[in-house]
C-alpha cells in the first residue's frame, strides 16, 4: 500500500514472541529451545531446532520460520518462503499465520497485492479473536484501503481492544476521536490516545502532538512541547515534523531565530520528496547569506549521523504486549495535520 507501511521491526521481537512462550511447555522440547534461541538473537540456533518440525509440517514451526525469513533473521530475507510458510501454516489453522499472510496480501510481499483477499484473512482472524487482525480491518476501514471507507466500521472495531497497548490502535483511536469520525469528535480524549501512542513509540503520534501545541488545539498552546515532539519525530525521519520544525526555526518560534537550523531541517525534508519543503527551500536560501547557507549544509550532515534509535521521546516510553502478526500504521494519515510554511520563508529579498 502507498501509505501504509510494515513496523514489524527488531524492536517489537519480544512483544510478538510472547504468543508463543503462552503454549512453549506443551510443545515439543525442539520448539521450546527454537523459540528462546530467537528471543536471545541466535537466529541460526533456532532455525536448527525449527528444521525437524519443518519436515514433519508443524504450522507453529512454519509460523516462527516464516516469521524468520520475513525480517531475515539468521537466514537470507526471502518473503516468497515466508508467503509459502505462512500459506501452509494457514490452511492448517494457525491463526496468527493466517493474520501475517492478509499482511503480505495487502503489502504486496512474496505475491501479488490482493485487498480482497487481505481483507478476508484479516476478517477469519477477527472472527478468531485475533487483535492484530482487527487493527488492520480497522485501519483499512478508517483509509478506504481496499474496502469502502466506513468510519463507523473504524471505529466500531478499534473501540473493541481500546485498552490494548498498541500504537498504530492508540493513534487511529485519537485520530477517530479528534476529528469526529464515527465517533462524536471529543479532542480531549484525542489527545489521551496520542499520547499512549507516544509512549507507544508512534513517531507519527508525536508529530500529532506537535502540531496540536503549536496550535494550541485541545491543549494550551505551548512551543516548547511543540519542538521537544517535533524534534523526536524529527530525528526519527519523519518529514511533515522536519517541515513544521523548519517553519518554527525560520519564523523564530522555536525559542529562537535559527535560518541554518531551518535550512538543515528543510533540506532533510527536501530529500524525502515532500513537495512543501522543496518549493520552500529555494526561498528560505534566497534569504541566507553564503556562509549561512554553508553552515547549513554542514548542519544537514550533523543531523544524518543521528542514529534514531537513539532518540529519546520527550514521554515516558511504556512497552507493548498482547498483539501477535503484523499491523500496519500510516505514516501519513489523510487526515494529518498540515504542514504550516513559514511566514518568513516565502519573503524573499
Amino acid at each position: 500500500m502507498d501509505v501504509m507501511k510494515g513496523i514489524f521491526g527488531m524492536a517489537k521481537l519480544a512483544f510478538f514472541l510472547m504468543g508463543f512462550l503462552v503454549f512453549a511447555n506443551t510443545v515439543q522440547a525442539d520448539y521450546a529451545r527454537s523459540v528462546e534461541a530467537l528471543q536471545n538473537g541466535n537466529y541460526s540456533l533456532a532455525a536448527l531446532e525449527l528444521s525437524d518440525l519443518l519436515q514433519k509440517g508443524d504450522p507453529k514451526a512454519e509460523y516462527l520460520m516464516g516469521f524468520m525469513y520475513y525480517h531475515g533473521m539468521g537466514v537470507v530475507q526471502d518473503y516468497t518462503k515466508a508467503f509459502e510458510l505462512f500459506k501452509s501454516a494457514t490452511e492448517k489453522g494457525h491463526i496468527e499465520a493466517q493474520t501475517f499472510l492478509g499482511y503480505l496480501y495487502d503489502e504486496g510481499k512474496g505475491t501479488a497485492v490482493d485487498k480482497r483477499k487481505a481483507f478476508e484473512l484479516y476478517q477469519n482472524s477477527y472472527q478468531e479473536g485475533d487483535i492484530t487482525a482487527t487493527i488492520n480491518l480497522g485501519v483499512m476501514y478508517y483509509k478506504g484501503d481496499g474496502v469502502p471507507q466506513n468510519y463507523d466500521k473504524a471505529y466500531e472495531l478499534l473501540s473493541e481492544i481500546e485498552h490494548v497497548d498498541s500504537p498504530i490502535l492508540q493513534l487511529y483511536l485519537g485520530n477517530l476521536y479528534y476529528y469526529g469520525y464515527g465517533v462524536r469528535q471529543n479532542p480531549e480524549k484525542a489527545i489521551e490516545y496520542y499520547l499512549r501512542a507516544a509512549q507507544l513509540g508512534s513517531v507519527e503520534a508525536h508529530y500529532f502532538l506537535g502540531h496540536l501545541y503549536q496550535e494550541g488545539r485541545a491543549v494550551r498552546e505551548d512551543t516548547e512541547k511543540s519542538v521537544q515532539f517535533y524534534t523526536f519525530a524529527a530525528e526519527k525521519g519523519y518529514p511533515l515534523a522536519q517541515f513544521n520544525l523548519a517553519t518554527m526555526y525560520a519564523d523564530g518560534r522555536a525559542g529562537r531565530l535559527d535560518k541554518v537550523e531551518a535550512y538543515a531541517w528543510l533540506t532533510l525534508a527536501a530529500e524525502q520528496d515532500l513537495k512543501e519543503a522543496e518549493e520552500a527551500l529555494p526561498i528560505l536560501e534566497d534569504s541566507m547569506g553564503l556562509s549561512e547557507i554553508s553552515a547549513g549544509k554542514t548542519r544537514v550532515l550533523e543531523l544524518k549521523k543521528i542514529d534514531p534509535n537513539t532518540v529519546v521521546s520527550p514521554v515516558q516510553p511504556i512497552a507493548q504486549v498482547s498483539v501477535t502478526g503484523t499491523t500496519i500504521e500510516g505514516q501519513t494519515t489523510h487526515s494529518a495535520p498540515p504542514s504550516r510554511r513559514s511566514r518568513r520563508m516565502i519573503r524573499r529579498r
